[in-house]
């Protein structure tokens, strides 16, 4: 009796040796993805006028895989932040104002292929019923593993005959 507790005792050693291996080679993604504008036409500050289109460009990367992204554009009326970014950089606002009939949007894609890169380029027009004023522009990329990075610009809107009065003052200042 003693022998077969011995012999099941030293079967089931072997077994549990061979079943524990380090070929888990799994590792866990710990990084959220980055998202680079610096191709961009479209920065922080930047002009809108209602009605004419505007490209949005950005490679964004994962050290794994990409999920997802989604655009969340939104007035920013009240003037409030949102300070995606270390140095942050000011753009001139004016006073707040109360929303009466402001622009949003709201946009979601996934990534087809999980690949390591991807090039984001999507073109937008604020149309000329909507209100204008202060807005912020939020991009959010999401990798397979759930890690999440967000970028917000700052842009104004101005109505078409604004931004007449802004081209004229730049040809005054050339």
């Amino acid at each position: 009796m003693k022998n077969i507790f011995y012999i099941l005792l030293l079967i089931s050693s072997a077994l549990l040796a061979i079943s524990c291996s380090d070929d888990d080679n799994d590792t866990i993604d710990k990084s959220a993805p980055t998202i680079d504008i610096s191709g961009s036409d479209f920065q922080n500050c930047t002009v809108v006028t209602k009605g004419i289109p505007f490209t949005f460009t950005a490679k964004i990367s994962d050290n794994e895989a990409l999920g997802s992204y989604n655009f969340n554009i939104h007035h920013n009326f009240d003037l409030h932040t949102h300070s995606t970014e270390a140095e942050v950089v000011e753009c001139e606002t004016g006073e707040k104002k109360e929303a009466t009939n402001p622009f949003k949007l709201v946009k979601a894609f996934t990534i087809p292929d999980s690949p390591k890169t991807f090039t984001i380029k999507e073109t937008f027009t604020i149309p000329e019923e909507y209100e204008a004023g202060n807005y912020h522009f939020m991009i959010t990329v999401v990798d397979k593993a759930g890690w999440s990075k967000v970028k917000g610009l700052s842009f104004k809107v101005v109505d078409k005959e604004e931004e007449k009065k802004r081209n004229k003052v730049r040809k005054r200042l050339k």
